[in-house]
């Protein structure tokens, strides 16, 4: 926070969601075996979108005085976006990779 606004840092913000994502999307992947379809990797991406980002946005408007309901729903919205965004990357990676 600099002077009472939010200082966006977007590069290490976007790193850490799309890690967050991606780590836990892999090791789904890695425990159900075979070869994933990119459709799975999106579903299951996005549910962990869900957990990891959207979840934290609602936690943080409910603690936090001055989390504004702007930021809530664009965290809410961004969560399984950037999940599935990283579900299919992580599926391509694994299916050439593994």
């Amino acid at each position: 926070m600099v002077g009472g606004k939010l200082d966006l840092q977007l590069i290490p913000g976007l790193l850490a969601q799309l890690l967050l994502v991606a780590t836990t999307l892999f090791l789904v992947l890695y425990k159900t075996g075979g070869h994933p379809k990119l459709l799975q990797g999106a579903l299951i991406g996005a549910a962990c979108g869900i957990l990891a980002i959207s979840v934290y946005g609602l936690v943080n408007y409910a603690l936090i005085h001055n989390w504004g309901l702007e930021i809530t729903i664009l965290e809410v919205l961004w969560g399984p976006m950037i999940g599935a965004l990283g579900g299919v990357t992580i599926t391509y990676l694994a299916d050439k990779w593994l």
